[in-house]
């Protein structure tokens, strides 16, 4: 990648969410082991995992800065008003962080929820109401 680029750090609970030029549903690209993503262009992530009864998917954009390096983490909580980030009510407690990390520090970083809208032949993703 010789263009601007962030580091989104490795992470079992997410996925960057790749569309075509019409912004329909192309493909997704693990980040298990981290990934090289465009800075100052918007990124699409889906932040899911499978729990013992119950399967948690928070779709979501940001735009990253040049050179910083990001960390997305998944989970549960039993008292959402308490949680940094941002979560789905109707996911019963499902939560996604993504943080900008510099050195041992981790900031919150501000995201656009995003929600599936499926027409024939194309998903995209678009902005929560």
């Amino acid at each position: 990648m010789n263009e601007d680029a962030a580091t989104l750090l490795p992470s079992e609970d997410a996925v960057l969410f790749s569309t075509n030029e019409k912004g329909c549903y192309s493909g997704v690209t693990s980040v298990s082991n981290g990934a090289r993503i465009h800075a100052n262009k918007e990124t699409l992530i889906v932040a899911e995992r499978t729990y013992s009864d119950s399967y948690c998917r928070i779709p979501f954009s940001f735009v990253p800065e040049k050179d910083a390096s990001y960390k997305v983490t998944l989970g549960v909580v039993g008292n959402i008003g308490r949680t940094v980030g941002f979560a789905d009510a109707k996911k019963a407690g499902c939560v996604a962080i993504l943080v900008k990390v510099v050195g041992e520090t981790e900031t919150p970083v501000k995201v656009l929820p995003l929600k599936f809208q499926t027409r024939f032949a194309c998903i995209k993703l678009i902005p929560k109401e």
